[in-house]
């Protein structure tokens, strides 16, 4: 294939890092789209020319796998399968043009083309019912305004020469090519954005190849093989597949061209009339279940479009265009993971705005939100002298906390050291804590400072008691045998009772780094009690608060799809992932911040879906690949005035400081 423009990037530099980026020329266009900018290991898995027989059970298998795909459409496919752009959509994936009959756009918008093979079938600009009409029809199907276009064949603009294949030609400098200048005239397709083009297949044999085109055909694991050969080769990228095939090598399955998609005898979308014979074949689905394993096995992440650099989708938040506080950049220090480990977002002064919080040099200092788009100077809250020995590193400063531990409505402050939970009350009137104390009986934590315990630890609210209708605050964190909790009395957090659940035990396995570090405690019910979460063997699993009788119960998997991470000692990925309230669901979704920015996968009622990109300036080609800056991506409340009825925020620690951006 000739190689074709790539879709420029817009990047804002902030301190060295780029942290938003546009489509340069956002929409359709003389540049196409490609995978080249996503960071290596990460692919997107398209499919072309559905639907068919099997596409829904494929659509199945990989929401199974935990896979968002794209299905561009082929219009007059679809009479015979109405209702599966909209299956589609309910299990994850996106729908998008693909044409009506698959006639190559140069070709059918009248371009200088002479080859017998692609005579123009429609006068130009023939955009009814090539394009307007399949758009028409999918548009309801398009939840988040992302609407993309993929020209049969990659075929997109020419240079006045005669192409029997269909290949691309690349526009000739400083000519628009014939499809984007007419596309961009017209207005029902001004909300387009395409070509998208993909990157695999490259050397080996394409799904249509393996399955018959040349009289071959070859198993499924053959062709895996051949995708699997090319998608190490380039290491990330899109990828292109068909859940419908022309040639099945199967003489009763075959619908030859003669019958297929032509003018004058194809079904439309919104008409019927003569259809040719074919009968669906599901090696577009044996091809997965035998691509998938294998790629996974290797580390392989398998992403949506909504990741790919450039392309629209995958920003629910604004840019982060404004650098909110500066103390906390890595010429400040904050380098040191002792202290950007312990980076928290608490609205520290009850004013109702969060601030931001974190051990310095000088003890705890906090920066008051000033109501304006910005943290303020980062003063001390608590002297150093008072951390009662709190070494300065990862482990201990991953356990500093602020919670309300003694009903006054104030956040409190509390962190592990010397085998105790140490904790510094407000102090309203100094705006800074009082000296610290013991919060926890003697030897209570005793071999808990090693990250397989220590990791989980959470100091906070549990929720209302049904019981008594008091708000217990306790402390919650992984031992030998599961979780432990003990709640606040108001002076101290008393003792350890037997585990509220055992699930979580080293004897169940949980004492692997892959799986400790990924314990989280949030409310994913919706009842407002807090919950405990982790990513075990295969899958993610919760377990559910249970006051009245002091127990986390119901531990259960809550992905059908398994974890996302293969690799199960990732510390930096491990370390990002949060259970918290984005937007995208009404209880607390999972999220995990990776090579292509930040990914969340929402609660839906006892599960949660699998991952959608919601913020893409945290990719790694803006430089947030470090843990340094990774690990501090945090979903913020009520860091500015409520806007649009929703006031969650992003915020995460660059080189040159804190910046943060408001949710869409």
């Amino acid at each position: 294939m000739t190689k074709v423009l790539f879709g420029a990037l817009v990047g804002m530099l902030v301190g060295g890092h780029a942290v938003a980026q546009t489509c340069a020329t956002q929409g359709i266009s003389d540049t196409s789209y490609r995978g080249d900018n996503l960071p290596p290991g990460f692919l997107v898995f398209t499919y072309d020319d559905g639907p068919d027989t099997y596409s829904l059970s494929l659509a199945q298998y990989l929401r199974g796998q935990g896979i968002r795909t794209t299905f561009f459409i082929r219009g007059c496919h679809v009479p015979d399968y109405p209702n599966n752009p909209a299956q589609y959509v309910s299990l994850g994936h996106r729908v998008a043009v693909h044409t009506e009959t698959h006639t190559p756009l140069p070709i059918l918008l009248g371009t200088n083309y002479t080859c017998l093979a692609y005579q123009p079938k429609y006068p130009a600009p023939a955009w009814d019912p090539e394009i307007v009409n399949v758009d028409n029809f999918l548009s309801p199907f398009v939840t988040d305004g992302v609407y993309l276009l993929r020209g049969p064949g990659g075929a997109w603009n020419d240079n006045g020469s005669t192409d029997c294949d269909g290949i691309i030609r690349d526009a000739a400098a400083g000519v628009r090519g014939v499809v984007s200048r007419n596309c961009a005239n017209h207005p029902k397709l001004a909300k387009l954005t395409g070509p998208i083009l993909w990157n695999v297949p490259l050397n080996n044999k394409p799904d249509w190849d393996c399955f018959g085109y040349n009289g071959i055909v070859d198993s499924a694991a053959q062709c895996a093989a051949g995708y699997v050969n090319d998608i190490n080769t380039v290491g990330s990228g899109i990828i292109l597949f068909h859940d419908w095939l022309e040639f099945s090598g199967n003489s009763s399955a075959v619908e030859t061209a003669a019958t297929d998609c032509v003018v004058g005898n194809e079904r439309q979308i919104n008409n019927t009339g003569p259809r040719g014979r074919y009968k669906g074949d599901d090696k577009p689905l044996q091809l997965a279940q035998a691509l998938i394993p294998n790629l996974k096995s290797q580390g392989y992440q398998i992403v949506s479009t909504d990741a790919v650099p450039g392309l629209p989708g995958g920003q629910d938040f604004a840019a982060f265009t404004s650098l909110w506080q500066s103390d906390f950049s890595d010429a400040g220090g904050w380098a040191n993971p002792g202290f950007y480990s312990s980076i928290r977002y608490v609205d520290v002064n009850a004013d109702g705005y969060t601030d931001v919080c974190a051990r310095t040099a000088a003890g705890i200092g906090c920066a008051l939100n000033n109501k304006a788009g910005k943290f303020g100077a980062l003063t001390t809250w608590l002297a150093s002298t008072q951390l009662q020995g709190l070494p300065l590193d990862d482990l201990h400063s991953r356990t500093i906390q602020f919670a309300d531990i003694n009903g006054d409505s104030k956040l409190d402050v509390c962190w592990l050291t010397n085998s105790t939970i140490y904790c510094a009350l407000h102090n309203s009137f100094a705006g800074a804590f009082n000296n610290s104390s013991a919060w926890s009986s003697v030897g209570m934590f005793s071999g808990w400072e090693v990250p397989q315990y220590a990791s989980s630890l959470y100091i906070g609210l549990l929720g209302t008691n049904p019981s008594t209708g008091h708000k217990d605050v306790g402390v919650c964190g992984r031992g030998i045998g599961g979780i432990y909790c003990a709640v606040s009395n108001g002076t101290s957090f008393g003792s350890f009772g037997p585990p509220w659940q055992t699930g979580f035990s080293d004897a169940a396995g949980w004492n692997g780094n892959g799986f400790y570090s990924t314990i989280r405690f949030a409310d994913v019910t919706g009842d407002g009690i807090v919950d405990v979460c982790g990513q075990g063997f295969q899958s993610v699993f919760c377990a559910t608060g249970d006051l009245t009788n002091r127990q986390f119960v119901g531990f259960s998997q809550w992905t059908s799809w398994g974890r996302y991470l293969s690799d199960y000692t990732d510390d930096m990925h491990n370390a990002s992932i949060r259970l918290a309230k984005t937007g995208l669901s009404s209880r607390a979704d999972l999220c995990i911040r990776v090579g292509v920015g930040e990914l969340c996968a929402p609660n839906v009622s006892g599960s949660f879906d699998p991952f959608k990109t919601v913020y893409k300036p945290v990719n790694d080609p803006n430089g947030w690949g470090s843990t340094a800056y990774a690990t501090t991506v945090e979903f913020v409340p009520n860091l500015t005035p409520n806007v649009a009825g929703n006031p969650m925020s992003i915020c995460g620690r660059a080189i040159d400081g804190i910046h943060c951006a408001q949710r869409l």
